[in-house]
């Protein structure tokens, strides 16, 4: 039986929320003024590197095990894989394609060949693939590619001194990609090659998880160190350059910061992040991600972005309703299809005990 860190919910609520603050400011152009808190919520999108560590981190809680020791069904695993994810987002795609046909007055079957390249899950693997539909959906197809990938996953971190040799390689594999093989951007973003590195950092931190907590759960003390440290790192974590000489060191800033939360949600219990709260939005926390900017153009059409005159005041305003519209669509949407898988298999069990009788 593998254990549950249950302190992760609120990592991923909030990494959720963050994501969503960056995505309204950056979009509605809000003037906040405090440079410094600009620049905080402005380069909130590094928490979507957090959801591809924490998902190489709980997936191998799930199956690593399993997979090492030959007892899953490969045929199960995908199948929960698709039916976790696709019916969300198909109905999601259908939305926004419908959305931009209302809003641009095109018809056009470039939207449909979009769903399509889309709704196949596969774009993770595609080259600096880009769409005007889900434009934040390229997380997913990194993710799912991941997930595509795992068995060949679990022998790059089949021990602790492998999973250093690969992850090394991972870093070299994303600089190539990120500077010599794509012309960058969120297109780029979803193929698997730029994102491998965070997931077997996922997975280091799984391999070493008994070790951390060994070290930092003695006592309270230790609990209140590693937590001064996390908060001072990410404070002052924004005045660290991203270039050393024009090289870029941000992906090593990523891993320090989101280093240590991991270290510190999978050591301790805690309150804050570990509640009813986080538990209820983490449930949604991809769904809320991946439909937040639909919920956006919503607010948007509905000229609600800048209801007041004051700047700040309207991106308070408007990122709350966006994000409360996120939770409820997200959570209306997915009981929506839990029904309706339920009773797909209420018919099937009453057809196999017909057949049997």
């Amino acid at each position: 039986m593998s254990k549950r860190y249950d302190n992760l919910n609120g990592l991923r609520a909030f990494a959720a929320i963050m994501i969503i603050l960056m995505h309204v400011l950056g979009n509605a152009s809000y003037y906040i003024g405090n440079h410094i808190i600009a620049s905080y919520i402005g380069g909130a999108g590094s928490f979507v590197k957090l959801f591809f560590i924490i998902s190489g981190f709980a997936m191998c809680c799930g199956y690593y095990d399993k997979i090492k020791n030959n007892k899953i069904d490969l045929n199960k695993f995908y199948l929960k894989r698709y039916l976790r994810i696709l019916p969300f987002f198909a109905v999601l795609l259908i939305l926004d394609v419908l959305a931009n046909m209302i809003f641009t007055k095109n018809l056009s079957w470039h939207y449909l060949v979009e769903l399509f390249s889309r709704a196949t899950l596969f774009f993770g693997f595609f080259p600096n693939f880009s769409s005007e539909i889900a434009v934040v959906s390229w997380t997913l197809g990194a993710i799912f590619a991941f997930y595509c990938l795992f068995p060949f996953f679990v022998f790059l971190i089949w021990n602790k001194r492998r999973s250093w040799f690969f992850f090394i390689i991972s870093i070299g594999i994303y600089y190539v990609t990120n500077f010599y093989l794509t012309d960058g951007g969120n297109g780029a973003s979803s193929n698997i090659s730029l994102s491998l590195c965070y997931f077997i950092f996922g997975g280091i931190l799984y391999l070493y998880k008994d070790d951390i907590k060994n070290i930092l759960n003695k006592n309270k003390f230790e609990r209140w160190i590693l937590l001064i440290i996390c908060i001072g790192y990410t404070i002052g974590n924004i005045y660290i350059p991203d270039n050393i000489n024009k090289f870029s060191i941000s992906i090593f800033k990523n891993f320090i910061v989101f280093g240590l939360w991991m270290m510190y949600a999978i050591s301790f219990e805690s309150k804050v992040f570990n509640n009813k709260v986080t538990s209820f939005i983490s449930n949604v926390s991809f769904e809320i991600y991946l439909s937040h900017m639909f919920i956006y153009r919503c607010v948007e059409k509905l000229h609600l972005l800048h209801l007041f005159s004051n700047d700040i005041l309207s991106y308070v305003f408007s990122s709350v309703i966006i994000i409360i519209g996120a939770i409820i669509f997200s959570y209306i949407l997915k009981r929506i299809i839990d029904f309706l898988f339920n009773k797909i298999d209420e018919i099937k069990n009453k057809k196999q005990e017909t057949i049997e009788q």
